[in-house]
Order: C-alpha cells, then structure tokens, then sequence
C-alpha cells in the first residue's frame, strides 16, 4: 500500500474552510500528537514566538483543562522562525496525550490581527472492515 493510500484512510483533523489546496486543510492526527509530544515548553521555547498561551477568545467548548498552550502543527513539523502553517494544537503542557486542533479560517473574521480560530472536525480512520461491509440490509 503506498503512503498516500494509507495517509488517505488515517484519522486526521478536518480544517474545511481552508482552501482545498492549503496543506492544512487536513492533519494526520498522530503527527500532531507527535509534534505536540515534541514541542518546547513555554519555559524552554528559547526565542520562537510558539509555543505560546492560548486564549480561546473565540469561546470553543474545548474537552482540555487550562491553561491552554498553541503549537503550530502540520503533516510536516514546523521549524521554529519559519511561517507557521494555520493550523495549532491546543493542549495542556501537563498533559500533552489530549489535544484539540484549531485553525485560522478568515470566513469567521479576526481577532486583532489575525483571521479567528475555527475548531477542526477530528475524523477517525475508517476500518477496512467498515468498508467493506454490505450496506445492503
């Protein structure tokens, strides 16, 4: 099976309002929580803008406990002093195994700066079996 057929099939987290040609637009789910895993602390970040503390001025009914940190992540790592992409984790630094992935999506206008976070729709991988079933009954 090439890496496309399988990358196609593993959970990710859905970004739709991103063009459909933005690299964003969906995230491999275990390379955010590997990068997330991977991420500097806030203590340690040395002179890169991220990670950084997440405000959540959007409102989003996240399933984490605060303080919330950001990290940019994306099917490739981001490089500190690089662009990050649009896309952030949001965890707990004492709890790096539960993240929710949020992106900028300029339909839902700006907070200062920059477009608002829209919350991305975490989608599971579809089992072989599932698809193969007979949806007949």
């Amino acid at each position: 099976m090439s890496s496309n057929s399988s990358s196609s099939q593993d959970s990710h987290y859905s970004c739709s309002n991103l063009d459909d040609d933005d690299s964003s637009r969906r995230v491999n789910a275990q390379k955010a929580r590997d990068q997330v895993q991977r991420a500097p602390t806030m203590r340690n970040k040395g002179d890169s803008r991220y990670p950084e503390h997440h405000n959540n001025y959007e409102g989003h009914d996240f399933k984490l406990q605060g303080p919330l940190t950001s990290f940019p992540v994306n099917d490739e790592a981001w490089q500190p002093r690089s662009q990050p992409p649009a896309t952030r984790a949001i965890y707990n630094e004492n709890d790096k195994d539960n993240i929710e992935v949020v992106y900028h999506d300029k339909s839902q206008g700006s907070t200062g700066n920059f477009s608002a976070f829209s919350l991305a729709i975490y989608r599971e991988r579809k089992s072989r079996d599932h698809d193969s079933k007979d949806h007949s009954e």
